[in-house]
């Protein structure tokens, strides 16, 4: 799989929310009951150290997919809806 894309779109989500936006986002993680603190440090870290966590979870678990259905729990059924909503087609 080419990562490069992902890689790309990691690095301009990093550019493109401003703290205005992180600080929405703060709002809505809170009210969820998800820890705030871990989304913002996600945006700060480069694109090689996430191309590197991406090569550990494949080493781990033979690959990303793998790593979210095994270790995370996610279902195929939320994947295919969670790729249908956020990965657009390729041109």
């Amino acid at each position: 799989m080419d990562e490069a894309p992902i890689l790309d779109d990691y690095e301009l989500s990093a550019v493109h929310y401003t703290e205005r936006q992180l600080a929405t986002l703060h709002v809505k993680l809170a009210g969820a009951g998800l820890a705030v603190d871990r989304y913002h440090a996600v945006f700060g870290v480069s694109r090689d150290a996430m191309a590197m966590m991406l090569a550990a979870l494949r080493e781990r678990s033979g690959s990303v997919q793998s790593y979210l259905r095994e270790e995370c729990g996610l279902t195929d059924d939320t994947a295919a809806a969670l790729r249908a909503r956020l990965v657009e087609p390729p041109d």
